[in-house]
């Protein structure tokens, strides 16, 4: 319902769901994560929380990650389709007063201005906890017109196994979107725990045809809380993490799949 009504108004080339790239990760190059990484990891995709990449690897996907980059002191110079990208992410964690903090009201005053960039458009991207907020959201964009093309999620759990992850996924597949799992990894949990949720959870992610896009968080230790996580080391070698997850492939049966 949501996506017929909303992505019918997007008539631009780009808002064309892609299928490829697939696998990227969110790239943390302000706490050490280096342009090389991403060559080593082989991901097929990217971001850094700004509108621009120090790195040339192909796949930058810029974002927009708060109201100030709009205007005031911190406004930033927007993507546009000429400057070769195909998608924008919108407003990190807008649900948290350390993120982009913002109500869903001013979200929504802003939203006209990153539907015009020409881009396909993610959502805002809530804290896991923000769900009501994200869910508020949409409901409005909805009442108004407003396109969004694809949900940005983010997800930290119980690693156990992947059903937590897996049932969060469900929760928003209703809405009929495209799903880019912007964030997500085992956050207080040891490498060895990591590597065998992900060993699971890419062919899980790869069997749900709305998964459009996941990237991984973090590709260098950022944080004590986040210390299992890594996908390379201090010294630039690929952790085993990494290893599995570069030669992560998402099944081409799947990828076929995906919604038109």
């Amino acid at each position: 319902m949501f996506a017929a009504l909303l992505l019918a108004c997007a008539h631009h080339p780009s808002a064309v769901t892609q299928t490829e790239p697939w696998k990227g990760v969110g790239f943390d190059h302000a706490a050490g994560a280096k342009c090389r990484d991403l060559e080593a990891l082989d991901v097929g995709w990217y971001y850094d929380w700004l509108p621009s990449s120090p790195c040339d690897h192909p796949g930058f996907v810029p974002m927009v990650w708060s109201g100030s980059f709009l205007e005031g002191p911190g406004a930033r110079k927007l993507p546009r389709p000429g400057d070769g990208y195909d998608a924008v992410l919108a407003f990190n964690e807008p649900d948290l007063r350390g993120q982009a903090n913002m109500t869903v009201a001013r979200a929504l005053e802003l939203w006209p201005r990153l539907e015009a960039l020409g881009l396909r458009l993610g959502s805002p991207a809530p804290s896991q906890n923000g769900r009501a907020w994200l869910t508020e959201f949409l409901e409005a964009a909805q009442q108004r017109g407003y396109r969004v093309d694809f949900l940005a999620l983010h997800w930290y759990g119980d690693c156990r196994d992947t059903t937590a992850l897996e049932t969060f996924v469900q929760s928003w597949e209703s809405w009929g979107l495209p799903i880019w799992l912007t964030e997500w990894s085992c956050r207080e949990q040891d490498a060895a725990t990591n590597l065998a949720f992900v060993q699971r959870a890419i062919p899980m992610l790869d069997a749900h045809p709305l998964v459009e896009r996941v990237a991984w968080f973090a590709v260098r230790t950022v944080a004590a809380d986040y210390a299992g996580t890594p996908l390379v080391d201090a010294r630039g070698k690929l952790t085993p993490l990494g290893e599995f997850y570069r030669s992560a492939r998402r099944d081409r049966a799947s990828a076929a799949a995906s919604p038109p």
